[in-house]
């Protein structure tokens, strides 16, 4: 049915549509080199890629249109994927989906690089992020889609967020595979905005922004919640795991057997005061590495970071909330935690919003930086506008209005950390 080396997109979206008007049914491609242009999906659709089978996707702009939603951040929506009000769509196989991320990037060109002291090296320079002109935004989309399941696929070389699940319901995302420059801004691995009952598993992910992602951006009014993670290996140069950001309500998240190789930020709460809301959070089992990477990457290094600090950014479509919160952070624990990391974690917020964190049983290690950092000895606060310093060496933890409940943690000798109230 499928010709190895050839444009695939007329049959394989005609093949949708037919199974999709008599109910639903099983696409199988098989082993062979395949390009295509953007997809549709459709309801009770089963897209399998055999072991073998390769669909880079177009890297021609001309070949993307509006699919006729309007993001509040990305603006226009252009997708090589997508499914707008479906149901019961699976994505599965051992083939892999290329995204052409690179095409869209002049990949020798890398942003201008900031830095408060030391000089900006080659070496920082091949870990910037690299401009574009123009990119597809939401590579592979679903908008409220409910029962949306992916399972064993390998999605490489994104130009932007992988991943998108917008305002959908029941997500089963399984043994993914999602290998993406750590040098494209934006390329999150999985990102869920205003979505529920979600399952992350077995994934191993490596990105330039976010791994995983969960948000309420494209509608500050919808929470994403009841969120599982587990069992996945990450690494970002950006921000691994990233709870909650500027306006955005999330909540009910359990995260547990996740090893994050040397990230920026390995794990990082976000949240606007008296916008944003993050609750009822659960990490254990874990082991975050930071360090700090060249570049104006989000993160300086750090293994855990909660902010309530403000963080509006006046080019979203809709409104800065009026304030509806008298807390931005609660019922936060982390245990059995192995932090190794260049600066310290840090649990800050500008005024008293952050309540009920536990760390119990958590190792913080403070280890020598790779290299000097762009930002110096600095808690980094991005996309705020400002940093909190960190006074001098030797400190695990270093707060500022938040009500802590610390228990054995210690350093990689098994000392009690410092936890040190800043200002």
């Amino acid at each position: 049915m499928f010709r190895t080396h050839t444009d695939i997109t007329g049959e394989l979206q005609g093949s949708i549509d037919r199974l999709a008007a008599s109910g639903g049914g099983e696409i199988i491609i098989p082993p062979g080199e395949y390009t295509f242009r953007p997809i549709a999906l459709k309801s009770h659709i089963c897209l399998t890629l055999s072991a073998g089978a390769r669909m880079t996707a177009s890297a021609r702009r001309q070949d993307y249109v509006p699919i006729g939603y309007n993001h509040n951040e990305m603006g226009e929506v252009h997708s090589a994927i997508y499914a707008l009000n479906q149901e019961d769509i699976t994505l599965r196989g051992a083939g892999t989906i290329d995204l052409s991320g690179e095409s869209f990037y002049h990949m020798d060109r890398p942003t201008p690089v900031a830095t408060i002291g030391p000089p900006v090296t080659q070496a920082y320079l091949d870990e910037a992020p690299r401009t574009y002109d123009w990119r597809v935004n939401q590579p592979v989309f679903f908008h409220r889609c409910t029962n949306i399941r992916l399972d064993g696929l390998t999605i490489t070389n994104a130009p932007c967020w992988t991943l998108s699940f917008d305002q959908c319901h029941i997500v089963r995302a399984t043994d993914l595979t999602i290998r993406n420059s750590l040098v494209i801004p934006n390329n999150d691995g999985m990102h869920f905005t205003g979505s529920s009952d979600i399952l992350i598993s077995g994934c191993h992910i490596t990105a330039g922004d976010d791994c995983i992602a969960l948000s309420s951006i494209t509608d500050w009014r919808v929470p994403c919640e009841n969120v599982v993670v587990t069992h996945c290996i990450l690494q970002s140069a950006s921000k691994a795991i990233s709870i909650g950001y500027m306006h955005s309500i999330v909540r009910n998240v359990l995260i547990e057997n996740v090893i994050v190789k040397p990230s920026n930020r390995a794990f990082v709460s976000m949240v606007h005061p008296h916008t944003g809301l993050v609750e009822n959070v659960q990490v254990a089992n874990c082991i975050f590495e930071g360090r700090s990477y060249g570049g104006n990457w989000w993160g300086n290094g750090e293994a855990i970071v909660l902010m309530v600090t403000p963080h509006h950014i006046a080019a979203y479509r809709d409104p800065l909330p009026e304030p509806r919160f008298d807390v931005g952070i609660r019922n936060v624990s982390f245990s059995h935690i192995t932090c190794r990391a260049e600066r310290p974690i840090g649990i800050v917020a500008s005024k008293p919003l952050i309540e009920g964190v536990r760390l119990s049983d958590v190792t913080v290690d403070i280890v020598p930086e790779v290299r000097p950092s762009l930002k110096g000895n600095v808690l980094d606060l991005a996309p705020g506008p400002e940093n909190y310093a960190i006074p001098r060496a030797g400190i695990g933890i270093v707060h500022r209005n938040a009500h802590l409940h610390l228990q054995d943690v210690t350093d990689g000798s098994g000392n009690p950390v410092e936890a040190l109230e800043i200002d």
